[in-house]
C-alpha cells in the first residue's frame, strides 16, 4: 500500500541525510565489546526462522481466521489473509477489503461448506449459530502443495478449483495470488447465483436471526454496485456499464471542486495577505498561483476517492490511482513551489523596506534551494508509488551508486558548497559593482549553483560560484569614496602667480562642493609636461552609485572651465611651434649677474625663495581648512 512520506522525512537536512547513509552502509554490530565472531555456518544454523503469525500457519488457520474475522464484519483484517503480491501497492490498499468481501460471498456458492451438525445439507455459514467443521482443512505448516477449497466444500462446482490457499516465499499460509485474480470474475460470472442464495437463506433463517443470517456490511462499492440492474452490471470494454457512467459523472464533480476550492480559497488567501502585507501586489502577487495547483489536488482526490468507491477492477484500479497519486504528488510540489515563491515575495519586500541588502542575497538563493529539496521529495515520492519498500530499497541502491553519483555530481556539489560560502563570507551584495577576473559588472542575484552579472553593455554573464569563491572580487560597490585623479594642462605661457590661483581655486571649489571628501584632495602644479604645465587634480565624491558619481563630477568639471576663465588660464593642447627668422640670428639674452654661472644661478634661486627658513619654520603637513571666509 503506498504511504506518502511525511514532510520532516522528505526534507532532511543534507547532514543527517548523509550520517544516515553512512550509517546505513556500515556493517551492523550489537555490541562493540562482544566477544570474536562465531563460526558463519553455526550462527547461521542457529539463527531463528522469522516468526509466522499464528492465523497463518497452516491452511486451517487461514480458513476459519478468514470467516471469523469476516463474520464480525473485520474486512480489512479479513483482506491480510489474501494474496495481494499481484497488485500494485496502491490497488492492495484500495480492493483489499472488497476481494475478502466478494470471496466471503462467493464460498458458499461453490459448493456447500460443512458444519458440525451433519444434519443439515443446507449450512448457514453467514450465521453466528452456525458452527462450521474445519477438520477438514490440514493443519500441516509443512503442507507439500496449495490446498483447493474444494476438499473442504460438500458438492464441490468445477470453479471451486481455483480457489486455493498456499504458501508465500516469507512461508506464511494465505489465499493465493491467483486465487486474488480469479474473484472478480467469478464473482460476476456467479452474481445471480449469490444474490438467490442470499435471499434464499434470509427466508428460511430461524425467527429473529434474520439480520445475523444476512452478512457483513457491504462496501461502498458493492452498495452502488446493487443500485443498478443486472443488465448495467455487465462487463463492456473492460468495465461494467454502471462504472463507465459513475467514471463520467466524476468529471464534472471533479472540475466543480476544482473551481470551487480555487475561489474559496483564493479569496481567503488574499485577505489574509492584504492584513499581513499591505504593500502586496494585486496582480503579480494574488494567492490564485498558489490556489489553482491545490485545486488540480482537490480535483485529484475526487477521483482517487470516487476510484475507490466504484471499485474498480484490480488492473484499472492500478493504473487509475497510479496515475492519480502521481498527479496528486506533482501538485502538491507546484502548490508548494507557490508558496514559497509567495513567502520570498513577502521577504523581499520586507528587505526593500530595511534596506538589509543582505535578504537581497540570501532570499533567491534559500528560495532556490526550498524548491531543489522539494522537487527531489516529490521524485523519491513518485518512486515509491511504484516501489512500497522505500526508502529502504533507495537507500540500499546508494551503497552501490553512491561513489558513481558522487563523481557526477561533483561539480554541482562544490558550486552548492561555494553558494554556501559566498552566501556567509558575503564578498558583495546585490547590486555592488564588482570585477572578478575579466569580467564587472553588478551583481544581480546569487543562485544555487551560479551567480549572474549584468555588465555595463548590457549583457548577463554567469559565474559559476565554485569559480567565483576561489577568485578575487573587487568590490566597487563597497566603496567609501569615489576617486577621481586627471591632470589639467596649462599652456606655457601661464605666469606662476596665474597658476597658483587657479589651484587655490580649484581647492576652494572641493571644500565648497556637497558630495566631495573634505579631509583630502589635491590641486597642485605637479608636472613640466610635452606641451603643457600639469596640475594634479586628486578628488574623492561622497556618492551612493555610479549616477550620482556622474552628476556631481560634471558639476565640479563645470566649476573649473568658469574658475580657468575668471584667473585667465588657458588650456593646453598637443602643439608643434615652427620659428622662422632672418639671416640676422635670434636676439641675444641678457648677460648673467655674475661671470660664475654657479653663483648666478644660486642668486637668482635665492631672491625667488627668499630667505634661509629654519627647521622650526619650515612648513608641515599639508593641511585641509573649511571653505574660505570671503567678505
Amino acid at each position: 500500500m503506498f504511504r506518502p512520506f511525511p514532510p520532516c522525512r522528505c526534507l532532511l537536512p543534507l547532514p543527517l541525510l548523509a550520517a544516515f547513509v553512512l550509517i546505513s552502509f556500515a556493517p551492523a554490530r550489537a555490541d562493540l565489546t562482544a566477544a570474536p565472531a562465531a563460526d558463519p555456518a553455526k550462527t547461521e544454523a542457529e539463527t531463528p526462522p522469522p516468526e509466522v503469525p499464528a492465523e497463518m500457519r497452516s491452511p486451517r488457520e487461514v480458513l476459519e481466521t478468514f470467516v471469523t474475522r469476516m463474520r464480525a464484519d473485520e474486512k480489512s483484517d479479513a483482506a491480510k489473509l489474501l494474496n495481494l503480491s499481484g497488485l500494485s501497492a496502491v490497488a492492495a490498499g484500495s480492493r483489499g477489503a472488497d476481494l475478502a468481501y466478494k470471496l466471503y460471498r462467493l464460498a458458499p456458492v461453490l459448493g456447500d461448506p460443512p458444519n458440525k451438525g451433519d444434519g443439515e445439507d443446507l449450512a448457514f455459514w453467514e450465521s453466528p449459530s452456525t458452527e462450521l467443521d474445519f477438520s477438514k482443512a490440514p493443519d500441516d505448516p509443512d503442507y507439500p502443495e496449495p490446498w483447493p477449497l474444494s476438499e473442504w466444500l460438500k458438492y464441490p462446482k468445477p470453479e471451486a478449483q481455483a480457489i486455493t490457499i498456499a504458501r508465500d516465499e516469507q512461508k506464511h499460509w494465505r489465499f493465493s495470488a491467483e486465487t486474488v485474480a480469479q474473484i472478480d470474475t467469478l464473482y460476476e460470472q456467479l452474481e445471480p447465483q449469490i444474490e438467490e442464495l442470499a435471499d434464499r437463506r434470509a427466508a428460511t433463517a430461524p425467527p429473529g436471526e434474520a439480520e445475523a443470517v444476512g452478512e457483513p456490511t457491504a462496501t461502498t462499492g458493492h452498495w452502488l454496485r446493487q443500485q443498478f440492474p443486472q443488465s448495467w452490471r455487465t462487463t463492456h470494454f473492460l468495465l461494467p456499464s454502471y462504472q463507465w457512467l459513475l467514471l463520467l459523472l466524476l468529471l464534472p464533480l471533479g472540475r466543480i471542486a476544482e473551481l470551487l476550492t480555487r475561489t474559496v480559497l483564493t479569496t481567503i488567501g488574499d485577505r489574509v495577505l492584504h492584513r499581513i502585507d499591505p504593500d502586496v501586489d494585486d496582480v503579480n502577487d494574488s494567492t490564485v498561483k498558489v490556489w489553482r495547483p491545490v485545486g488540480r489536488l482537490v480535483h485529484a482526490a475526487v477521483w482517487a476517492l470516487g476510484a475507490r468507491m466504484i471499485e474498480l477492477p484490480s488492473d484499472v484500479t492500478s493504473i487509475l490511482l497510479t496515475v492519480l497519486v502521481i498527479v496528486t504528488i506533482i501538485a502538491a510540489v507546484l502548490a508548494l513551489f507557490r508558496v514559497i515563491e509567495l513567502v520570498a515575495g513577502y521577504f523581499a519586500r520586507r528587505a526593500k523596506r530595511s534596506n538589509r541588502r543582505f535578504d537581497d542575497l540570501f532570499i533567491p538563493l534559500a528560495t532556490s534551494t526550498a524548491k531543489i529539496l522539494i522537487g527531489l521529495a516529490g521524485v523519491v515520492a513518485t518512486v515509491a508509488v511504484f516501489n512500497d519498500k522505500l526508502p529502504a530499497t533507495l537507500i540500499g541502491g546508494l551503497g552501490i551508486g553512491g561513489i558513481a553519483i558522487a563523481l557526477a555530481s561533483q561539480e554541482t556539489l562544490s558550486n552548492f558548497v561555494g553558494s554556501i560560502t559566498l552566501l556567509f563570507d558575503r564578498p558583495f551584495e546585490v547590486g555592488d559593482y564588482v570585477k572578478i577576473d575579466t569580467v564587472e559588472g553588478s551583481v544581480e542575484s546569487l543562485g544555487f549553483r551560479s551567480t549572474r552579472i549584468r555588465t555595463p553593455l548590457d549583457s548577463e554573464v554567469t559565474l559559476p560560484n565554485s569559480k567565483l569563491a576561489s577568485s578575487s572580487v573587487d568590490n566597487w560597490g563597497r566603496r567609501k569614496y569615489r576617486r577621481y585623479l586627471s591632470k589639467l594642462g596649462l599652456e606655457y605661457g601661464t605666469s606662476p602667480e596665474r597658476i597658483e590661483a587657479f589651484c587655490e581655486g580649484i581647492r576652494e571649489l572641493i571644500r565648497r562642493h556637497p558630495h566631495t571628501r573634505k579631509d583630502f584632495y589635491a590641486a597642485y602644479f605637479n608636472d613640466f609636461g610635452p606641451s603643457s604645465l600639469d596640475v594634479l587634480l586628486v578628488v574623492f565624491f561622497d556618492v551612493p552609485d555610479w549616477p550620482t558619481e556622474l552628476r556631481e563630477r560634471h558639476r565640479l568639471l563645470a566649476d573649473i572651465l568658469r574658475l580657468a576663465e575668471s584667473v585667465g588660464v588657458a588650456f593646453a593642447f598637443p602643439t608643434q611651434t615652427l620659428h622662422l627668422q632672418r639671416d640676422a640670428g635670434p636676439e641675444a639674452p641678457p648677460e648673467l649677474a655674475d661671470p660664475d654661472p654657479d653663483t648666478a644661478g644660486a642668486r637668482a634661486a635665492a631672491q625667488i625663495a627668499g630667505e634661509l627658513a629654519n627647521y622650526q619654520d619650515r612648513p608641515g603637513r599639508v593641511k585641509f581648512p573649511g571653505p574660505t571666509p570671503l567678505d
